[in-house]
């Protein structure tokens, strides 16, 4: 995919946006601005960090656009920061994903994800909560998803703990 198209017009991007094979992403609020927690978890990738990329779309932006985005990249694992304000955005992200790539790993992590109960709405359809601090837990986390493929060995409903993660398959 060539990072200049038009799927990304008003999309900032950070890293390999020509064959990733983690996209890590964020729906902010009103106004595109850096998301920190992001960075850090691109930085402590190792030796995944040149296949990884950050697409930061906003509300005002719209889920289209950032699903179209990450749909054309065709990842094999798309993480998602969900906060407070970017619920609605975080749940049609993931139904739009779903439906377009139904065998990509998608995880949540973020604030949201680190105190709401498992069973809360927001988390259909995903198949990682990565709870807590996880710029140190993401790194394994993905190695082992890509090595072991789907299903994920051991992992069944949410029982499933890898040091912070929950899993679901």
């Amino acid at each position: 995919m060539n990072p200049d198209s038009s799927l990304y017009q008003g999309i900032p991007r950070v890293g390999n946006t020509i064959d990733p094979i983690l996209v890590l992403v964020s729906v902010n609020a009103g106004y595109i601005h850096g998301n920190l927690g992001l960075r850090y978890l691109l930085a402590n990738l190792g030796e995944l960090e040149p296949r990884a990329c950050i697409l930061e779309g906003t509300r005002r932006l719209g889920v289209p656009a950032l699903a179209a985005a990450i749909i054309s990249l065709a990842p094999r694992i798309v993480g998602i920061s969900v906060s407070i304000w970017n619920h609605k955005e975080s749940r049609e992200l993931v139904a739009a994903l779903r439906v377009a790539m139904p065998e990509v790993w998608i995880i949540f992590g973020g604030p949201e994800a680190s105190y709401l109960p498992e069973d809360h709405p927001l988390f259909e359809n995903v198949d990682v909560l990565l709870r807590g601090e996880a710029d140190l837990a993401l790194g394994p986390l993905v190695r082992e998803l890509l090595d072991q493929g789907r299903p994920l060995v051991g992992c069944q409903g949410w029982g499933f703990e890898c040091g912070t993660c929950l899993c679901r398959t």
